[in-house]
């Protein structure tokens, strides 16, 4: 999935093209020039490959994680004696696409909270840093 996106970066944003022609002139100015020309033909079959392995791949990943966590829910149920809902097509795909929607959306919104409480601590640290260089007094409040 990586490697899609980059390959995908790499063909469609124009700092991704300059990046990869900046990345492939240093490899080739500080080891050989030949290791520069490898990396440029493995950075074009990336960027050719990019386009139908990355959907492909999210395909395959969103399934696999699926059929993981319903295996996963299963057990649990089995564990703790948890009656099983009822079987049939629509309220599988109710369990599927209403709950398991609910649950991402709750793992999504603590990842969102993790990640807020990333930035405000970068931003809070960069303010730190930019008041010690230029109030005075502002060592003496560490």
């Amino acid at each position: 999935m990586l490697i899609s996106a980059t390959g995908l970066v790499l063909r469609f944003s124009g700092w991704g093209q300059n990046a990869r022609q900046r990345l492939i002139g240093l490899i080739a100015d500080q080891t050989a020039p030949r290791l520069g020309q490898q990396l440029e033909a493995v950075l074009s079959n990336v960027q050719d490959n990019a386009t139908v392995g990355g959907p492909i791949g999210l395909l395959t990943l969103l399934f696999a994680s699926l059929v993981v966590f319903v295996q996963f829910d299963d057990a649990m149920n089995r564990i703790w004696n948890v009656s099983h809902p009822k079987r049939g097509l629509w309220p599988m795909l109710r369990s599927v696409l209403v709950d398991r929607l609910r649950a991402f959306l709750m793992l999504f919104g603590i990842g969102m909270f993790v990640v807020a409480g990333f930035i405000a601590s970068m931003s809070l640290s960069a303010a730190a840093e930019y008041a010690g260089q230029r109030l005075p007094l502002a060592d003496a409040c560490r």
